[in-house]
């Protein structure tokens, strides 16, 4: 066994320990970390900090572990003061029983027994043994699909316990309303309130948006899918983490300015401000770290949002010769590939970095530039010396040291690594000090290349957000986190499971179907026929998918058959342009997308639900509609997210006088796609409920098919 030196990144444990230590552990139990009390045998002790070590995904490609300064490993396990999240407690036990370890956790939370109080509401089976399971083991995941309830298994839990305050944070405003409306209907001698959108009515139940929670920390959230919020005044901040460090019970449910040019191959640029708002652009170009080489990767998010000035940085770069300038002005913290350090954030940039430059394939020297923009003349200036000369410029330095004093004419101005704007005024005239800035997600390789830099995309783990949120509640006696996001079975999902712990207890599709509660759905699978085609993504799915004649056909085909016999449908796909193909080959079709104003979809999706509207295609109906009536869904979009694929399931939900329902799929053979089409079988053979049939009609004709299908 070698010795491990524990201030250092952990060297590997040469040999598992097959030896019984028959020793008294001790471990300190909080709310938010655990530590050990008992001192552990070094071979002990290694073998947890290995256990709660995995290495990052592409980690040997990473310049910090080339170059020896990190090890390629998260470490979940803290040496030096012997502590760890709370979440992984059970982990932590189960290692130290396979050695032979008796455990004591000191000031753990007993397990209680789950008790209804309030009349004003009716659990289902496997919704009662959720909340059970909860009650019991006090710190976990609750996993359970779509429509199966999970806020009602929430305020049974609340309704158990009765333990004050309780905090339920959710990720969107919509959510948090919809969840205030159901507390008032089942617990109605509870107060509830809302924190979110600029409110904060703290009660004995609080529902609280995650972006309202960082904004009482002043601190802005990293990941991008948020909805945009109304600030909160500071003095209620102060009024919102006092509830987060005194709630019991806590449950957690679930950039560029537009003129910078994004490659989207070697030869085009596009303004990414195009990229955001043209859905037909939907891959561009990145770099393969593994292989070193350029790739063309699929979009999969695109965001947008109003920054200030001051945290808009500027990064200049000139080829050896001088002979070609490249810049680009981004977000203080938007990270850019360097040589030598990895992705580094814009601020934290030196001269000394070493860049991607996409245009001559090799890795030269960046550089930081001072500019100084004069808006009267509209001028750069290199730095505040030469500026100074500027007749129009004689304060610079005051200009610096009190902004508000001093009324220049200036609408830009960043100096050193560090960018400001300074909001001043001329003459009565007030210049903006905000921006909107835009970024995208890239498939696989979260990177592309802005102005020529290779930058790293708006990709952020979750489990960041949720980690930091929870350890500020540092009094509860019960956190639950609620999900239906299918857990990918890899090493990253223990960064999920150390914020609130493992999963407590799961509900899944075919245990709601073999209750009633949902109705089993017949999957029809139909296998394509080959199409051979050697190009990038974009033109594979395009001619492949959106534009395959004989593709577009059979969905023609089913639609007309299922509508004969009254079945409405929903044909959903990623894009409008592709929902507007298929509008023009099937006849009485609907489309509606979110360019759609709120009228005409809400009209649109109550004649769906009466029934007088019996096709529609939508780039819509992932979530948070439930069109009860709806007999099928035909996924036309492919996709490769098994949430995706899950959420598309609208039409599976049970209704009084539904006997049946089904979902239409495909097999793309074809570059690319066919392993997105073998991943959602899988999705769809993992449930022992639904009734899959597979249809092979690659060597069938239209005129075949639609004699088959009359």
């Amino acid at each position: 066994m070698v010795k491990i030196n524990f201030e250092l990144p952990i060297e590997e444990v040469s040999e598992d320990i097959d030896q019984k230590f028959n020793m008294k552990v001790e471990i300190q139990f909080n709310s938010v970390w655990c530590n050990f009390i008992t001192d552990l045998p070094i071979e002990l002790e290694a073998t947890i900090y290995k256990e709660l070590s995995f290495y990052a995904e592409n980690y040997f490609f990473s310049p910090k572990f080339q170059n020896h300064q990190w090890d390629g490993q998260y470490h979940l396990y803290h040496a030096k003061t012997k502590t760890f999240r709370v979440g992984l407690l059970n982990r932590v036990i189960n290692i130290l029983q396979k050695y032979g370890c008796e455990v004591n956790v000191i000031d753990k939370p007993s397990p209680e027994q789950f008790m209804q109080r309030s009349n004003t509401y009716e659990l289902r089976p496997y919704q009662l043994l959720a909340a059970q399971d909860c009650i019991e083991k006090r710190y976990g995941i609750l996993k359970a699909p779509m429509r199966s309830g999970k806020t009602l298994m929430f305020i049974a839990i609340v309704d158990s316990e009765r333990k004050f305050p309780v905090v339920f944070f959710c990720r969107s405003l919509d959510l948090a309303y919809q969840t205030v409306d159901r507390v008032h209907q089942f617990l109605p001698d509870v107060s509830v309130g809302i924190v979110g959108d600029g409110k904060v009515d703290i009660q004995d139940i609080t529902i609280v948006t995650v972006q309202s929670a960082f904004s009482a920390y002043s601190k802005e959230i990293k990941e991008k899918d948020f909805d945009k919020e109304l600030p909160i005044e500071k003095k209620q901040k102060i009024l919102i983490q006092i509830l987060l460090k005194r709630a019991k019970l806590v449950f957690y449910d679930e950039c560029f300015p537009g003129k910078t040019l994004i490659h989207i191959d070697e030869t085009t640029l596009v303004p990414i401000k195009k990229i955001y708002e043209d859905e037909t652009i939907t891959h561009v170009l990145s770099y393969n770290e593994q292989t070193q080489t350029l790739e063309k990767k699929k979009i999969i998010r695109r965001t947008k949002k109003d920054v200030s000035y001051k945290k808009m940085f500027s990064v200049s770069h000139y080829l050896n010769d001088r002979s070609k300038k490249y810049s680009v002005r981004c977000t203080d913290t938007h990270k850019f590939w360097t040589k030598n350090r990895g992705y580094v954030e814009a601020k934290n940039l030196t001269c000394s970095d070493t860049l991607k430059i996409l245009t001559t394939g090799k890795l030269q020297k960046g550089m930081i530039r001072n500019i100084v923009y004069c808006d009267k003349c509209d001028k750069h200036f290199d730095n505040i010396s030469s500026l100074n000369l500027h007749k129009n410029f004689k304060h610079t330095k005051d200009v610096v040291k009190y902004p508000e004093k001093i009324k220049l004419e200036v609408c830009k101005f960043l100096y050193n690594h560090d960018v400001s704007h300074m909001k001043l005024q001329y003459n009565g005239r007030g210049f903006s000090d905000f921006v909107s800035v835009y970024n995208i997600e890239v498939e696989d390789n979260h990177n592309y290349f802005a102005n020529g830099f290779l930058v790293s995309n708006c990709h952020h783990s979750s489990s960041n957000t949720s980690k930091t949120i929870l350890s500020k509640c540092t009094n509860t006696c019960l956190k639950i986190g609620l999900t239906a996001t299918p857990f990918a079975d890899k090493d990253e999902d223990m960064l999920v499971e150390e914020a609130i712990g493992d999963i407590i207890h799961t509900v899944t599709y075919s245990e709601l179907i073999r209750e009633g509660f949902l109705l089993r759905p017949t999957i029809y699978f139909y296998k394509l026929p080959k199409f051979d085609i050697d190009a990038a993504y974009p033109t594979v799915y395009k001619q492949a998918v959106v534009e395959n004649k004989f593709f577009i056909g059979l969905i023609d085909l089913l639609v007309k058959s299922l509508n004969n016999n009254n079945k409405s449908v929903i044909i959903q796909t990623d894009t409008i342009y592709h929902a507007n193909v298929l509008h023009k080959a099937i006849k009485n079709s609907v489309v509606l997308t979110g360019k759609d104003k709120t009228d005409r979809r809400i009209d649109v999706i109550q004649k769906i639900r009466e029934k007088k509207i019996m096709c529609c295609i939508s780039t819509l109906f992932e979530e948070g509609i439930d069109l009860l009536s709806l007999d099928f869904t035909i996924n036309a979009a492919g996709g490769l997210s098994s949430i995706s694929t899950l959420q598309r399931m609208r039409s599976i939900t049970a209704a009084e006088g539904k006997t049946s329902c089904g979902i239409v799929d495909f097999y793309h053979d074809v570059k690319y796609i066919s392993k997105h089409s073998k991943r959602r079988l899988e999705i769809y053979k993992s449930e022992p409920e639904f009734k899959l049939i597979e249809r092979d009609v690659s060597k069938c004709t239209l005129k075949e098919l639609a004699k088959e299908l009359e």
